[in-house]
Parts: C-alpha cells; structure tokens; sequence
C-alpha cells in the first residue's frame, strides 16, 4: 500500500476568533499543526504529506513543520477559497509527484488522533474506497426551517458524526473531481457519495476533536497532557 497525506489548514478559523491561523496556536509549547502532523510519524506506508496553507502564511507553517520529524517528505502549498478547492490542489499536486494508490485527508485542527483510528481505516480499506470514522450522535437532533421553526426530529440511531482523517482510493476520488460539483461539501466523502461509490464508516474516537472554538484548545490541552 502506497498512501499520501493531506492535511487542510488553509482554513480561516473565524470561529476560533484568531488574526493567525488557528493551526499556529501554540499547543503545549508547540504549534497545533506541528501536533497533527506528528501523529502520522509512526503511521506505515506514508511515502508524502502535502499540507494546504492560508495564503501568506506558508513560510509559517513551513517552519513549524521544519521542527517535526516525520520519515516521510512534506510540502506545503497555497490552498484554495474553500476546502475543496483546496483539496482538489493538493490531489493534483500528488498525483503529478508521487506514485501513491491512496489518500489520507485529515484536519489540520485535529491534532490527536489515537493509533486504533488509524487502524481501523486500514483494516477497512480492503473492503471499500472510501472509508471515515464516525461517532454515534447522542444529543437529540432537530430540523429546523429558515425561520428556526422546528419542521422535523431526526432519528438520532441512524446519525453520526463525522471526523477525519479519511482514507480514498485516489483513482476514485481523482474520478470524483473529475466528474465535477455543485455547491459547497464540507468533506470528501460528500463527493465521492455524489459519484455514487459507497463509503465504509468505522468507529472513530471522542479525543479525535476539531479545534474550533477557544475552549476546544483547554480540551485538547488536557487529552494530550493524560495521553488518551
């Protein structure tokens, strides 16, 4: 198995309230993105990472990541105006330079990811390609119309919540690209289910969460300080 990494940090983190990119918050002493990509140093088959950078602050990151070790080539490029745009830049950016059959995709605002995760997507990509961890959703979920007036309660048994990282064929999400899109998606998977090519869930981790809003960060501080 032959297996790339992109990591999307090109984000604008407004909801984090910072003038900086929200993977440059220092975390424990470090870089959030510097945590994220080290949890991949010990993750076989990955032979390159492409990280996707807000612009103006490549060099940024470049030296944060310069710090990290990891036993695998990392490149850091300008990513897009929206997530998919910014993945579909990093996928061609790989499939020009590497060799690679599949395609790690994860946030570069999720900085703890367990090893058992990373081991659940492998044993599941022999199955399918595309494969994303999930955790069970246990609030009550309502639908609401563009008034705020509930128009429906969701049966919660069936949601889940999605993280990352998810793990693609790269001929079928290359295809997916390809096949090209209307609107916005917030993961891949949305894509690739819009191709019609079915997507494999497996358990994904309560400690695997997105920095998003200050308090995420004093979360993340205690996860990595217990070393769930």
């Amino acid at each position: 198995m032959k297996i790339s990494l992109i990591i999307t940090a090109a984000g604008s983190g407004q909801r984090f309230g910072s003038p900086e990119s929200k993977v440059l918050v220092s975390l424990l002493g470090r870089p959030v993105i510097a945590h994220t990509l080290e949890q991949f140093s010990n993750v076989m088959h990955i032979l390159h990472c492409v990280i996707t950078a807000p612009p103006g602050q490549e060099l940024a990151i470049k030296s944060t990541i310069s710090k990290v070790n990891v036993p695998f080539s990392v490149d850091v490029i300008t990513g897009g105006e929206r997530r998919q745009d910014s993945v579909k830049k990093a996928l061609n950016f790989l499939i020009e330079s590497t060799d690679s059959t599949m395609v790690l995709i994860h946030d570069g605002a999720r900085p703890h990811v367990p090893s058992g995760l990373m081991d659940r997507l492998f044993f599941s990509s022999n199955e399918c390609d595309a494969v994303i961890p999930v955790i069970p959703v246990t609030d009550t979920i309502k639908q609401v119309d563009s008034q705020g007036i509930v128009v429906n309660t969701l049966d919660r048994g069936r949601l889940r919540t999605v993280q990352t990282p998810q793990l693609f064929s790269i001929s079928v999400l290359k295809s997916a690209y390809e096949q090209g899109y209307d609107g916005e998606f917030t993961d891949e998977a949305m894509l690739v289910e819009g191709y019609g090519i079915p997507v494999k869930t497996v358990a994904g981790d309560v400690n695997n969460i997105k920095l998003t809003y200050p308090v995420d960060l004093e979360r993340l501080v205690g996860i990595k300080e217990i070393g769930f």
